[in-house]
């Protein structure tokens, strides 16, 4: 088991540095017998290509059973409604959606843009709603923002298409 892998150039050869989780010492694997290109991205160089104000909570309706399995693995605060619940939110309709034509990851990711417009809702007892003043606010926000390249939309949890409302609300 691997705590850290990383590719390291040296004037001599391409080898792969691996700290063993066990003993945490360095181990120098050989050089692969195949070349293969690992894509890395640095976390210090992602400029934000969208922004919005953080919500005080999500919404989800009653129907977004794999979103709420999903979060409360991930240890996000999950509250169930027991009574019709009548708000002001924020609800997103799709107005672009483009499905990749490449498998990543057994699925074909999706990339949507969104409107956001308020609008009184009813939802029906049984709703969900995540508050977003917990210690996992910020992965709940990456999951449910339909734009997010990490979220429920992009990884197809939740489906959708153009013009249609998705199921999950902002309050603000």
């Amino acid at each position: 088991m691997l705590l850290n892998a990383t590719w390291q150039k040296t004037s001599f050869s391409n080898w792969l540095q691996a700290i063993p989780y066990v003993n945490r010492t360095c181990a120098r694997l050989p050089k692969p017998r195949h070349k293969a290109t690992l894509p890395t991205l640095d976390a210090l160089q992602l400029r934000p290509q969208l922004t919005r104000r953080r919500p005080e909570a999500y919404i989800l309706a009653d129907t977004c059973q794999a979103e709420v399995q999903k979060l409360r693995t991930l240890g996000i605060e999950v509250q169930q409604t027991k009574k019709p619940l009548t708000l002001t939110v924020q609800k997103y309709t799709v107005t672009q959606c483009d499905k990749s034509r490449q498998v990543w990851e057994n699925i074909y990711p999706v990339t949507v843009s969104t409107e956001l417009t308020f609008c009184r809702k009813t939802f029906p007892s049984g709703s969900f709603i995540i508050p977003l003043s917990q210690k996992n606010a910020n992965l709940a926000t990456s999951l449910l923002e339909p734009e997010s390249t990490n979220g429920f939309v992009s990884f197809c949890v939740t489906a959708t298409d153009k013009g249609k409302e998705l199921s999950v609300y902002r309050k603000e």
